[in-house]
């Protein structure tokens, strides 16, 4: 945080289980300016958004314009990359995020050079590699604690089949 140069986000990944939502959802509650939203639900907003109308790319930036009204900071949970449609819109929201003066944290279970990485087309998707590994403050948590498990662990859980992987 502290770089000459500014960094417009912050890029959490690790392991699932290992506090990464926990930790970045404590500090966009307490933040009072900032707006956490799964990483799914802005997709399937993005695309209910852009097949409404014929201007796509209008569409995005009035969409991403409502999205963050009266917010600084977005916390985009659980980034990942599956979809061609996906890899080719995601650059786009995140410059349009950059533009808006939006501070991004986004937490993901896939290190930036892991994203999308058998995907179609992959040679277009890595210049927002490239963009997140020079803006983006990217941290890797890396505990072999799965602290979700331990709370499951706690309560009434039962496994099925019983098994000697279950047991």
């Amino acid at each position: 945080f502290f770089s000459k140069k500014k960094k417009i986000g912050l890029y959490v990944y690790g392991s699932v289980g290992t506090g990464k939502t926990f930790l970045l959802s404590l500090f966009v509650q307490y933040s009072k300016v900032g707006k956490k939203i799964h990483f799914n639900h802005l997709m399937n907003k993005i695309h209910d958004t852009i097949n409404s109308n014929q201007n796509k790319n209008k569409k995005i930036d009035l969409f991403i314009k409502e999205l963050c009204k009266g917010i600084k900071i977005l916390f985009i949970d659980e980034l990942h990359i599956f979809n061609i449609v996906d890899a080719l819109l995601i650059k786009k929201i995140f410059h349009t995020l950059e533009k808006n003066n939006i501070f991004v944290m986004t937490s993901s279970n896939f290190k930036p050079s892991d994203l999308y990485i058998d995907g179609l087309q992959r040679a277009d998707f890595l210049p927002f590699i490239e963009y997140i590994k020079e803006s983006f403050a990217v941290i890797g948590v890396a505990s072999e604690k799965d602290y979700r498990r331990l709370t499951l662990n706690q309560s009434k859980t039962y496994f099925t089949p019983i098994n000697k992987d279950t047991e």
